[in-house]
């Protein structure tokens, strides 16, 4: 990396923010509210509000927090003497649930949830922003992001299987794309090196090769040496249970159901093809072991 580049991130005190601030050199937090006394060459905001465990969470909760930020970062980067503004956005933007096809970034986009409405709106605040020939902005979608400290879906998995408790959908063998956090680091790492040859524009990132949901209950069970229970419930019970759920409160509902039974593929090959690399360097199973062992080390 440049050593002579100074890279300000903001919402480092969040997941993401948190790992890149630890291992990108030259790397500092900055408070948004403080954004007009800082200089820095290079730009990567992490801000924003991901998960809403409890369902309570109203759209201008989600502007507040993924659209407002942009907004002020955006008009003193402008001004800036910062030269590129990575943004981390989410492939929800394009689909949160489902899609039978690999989403590339030409994929129409189909927010659904208030999270990924705030998202786009971010995205598009961010296109249609007019910057000076010397400024750039990369908007970086990652699927699924996991790693040591994640408390997202797949800790959840985790805690499932390390309790016994079954894992109903063992009958799909639907793959879905997920990014270790080393995997991304290192990804931006890159972006920064060859920053300079680099368009500005939306790039997905993924690990290179998605996996089926019930494998990794596998690998969760032999990380753990814990033996996986998976029972292969009909898809027509498991419509019906999720579907109960959307009324009652089960664990599972409609939404759930789609997220644990149906493909949902992210390509990277545009991320790749203008890093000029072949792979990223940790397959999905490699970067999914570390996580479930951070996991077992936190207990």
């Amino acid at each position: 990396m440049d050593s002579q580049s100074k890279i300000v991130i903001f919402g480092a005190t969040g997941f993401v923010g948190k790992h890149l601030l630890s291992h990108l050199e030259n790397s500092i937090a900055v408070d948004i509210r403080k954004i007009d006394t800082f200089s820095g060459d290079i730009w990567i905001n992490c801000i924003g509000k991901a998960h809403d465990h409890k369902g309570t969470a109203t759209m201008e909760d989600f502007r507040k927090s993924n659209v407002q930020p942009v907004i002020e970062i955006s008009k003193m980067f402008t001004k800036s003497l910062a030269s590129l503004l990575i943004h981390i956005s989410s492939i929800a933007v394009v689909e949160e649930f489902s899609r039978e096809e690999w989403l590339t970034e030409e994929a129409t986009c189909n927010p659904i949830s208030s999270y990924a409405k705030s998202k786009k709106e971010a995205e598009v605040l961010l296109l249609n922003l007019k910057l000076p020939e010397d400024k750039k902005i990369l908007i970086l979608r990652p699927s699924m992001i996991h790693g040591d400290g994640d408390k997202g879906n797949l800790r959840q998995l985790y805690t499932m299987i390390a309790k016994g408790i079954p894992y109903p959908f063992g009958a799909f063998q639907n793959r879905r794309s997920f990014l270790s956090i080393d995997n991304l680091i290192w990804a931006v790492e890159k972006v920064i090196q060859k920053k300079d040859s680099i368009s500005s524009g939306i790039y997905h990132i993924a690990d290179d090769n998605a996996i089926p949901v019930v494998d990794i209950i596998k690998l969760i069970g032999n990380t753990t040496n814990k033996k996986s229970r998976i029972l292969k419930i009909p898809e027509i019970f498991v419509q019906l249970l999720g579907k109960t759920g959307d009324f009652l409160p089960l664990p599972i509902n409609s939404n759930k159901n789609k997220k644990l039974t149906s493909d949902l593929l992210v390509s990277n090959k545009k991320l790749k093809r203008v890093l000029q690399i072949e792979k990223l360097p940790l397959s999905a199973e490699e970067g999914l072991q570390k996580t479930i062992r951070s996991f077992i080390n936190s207990h």
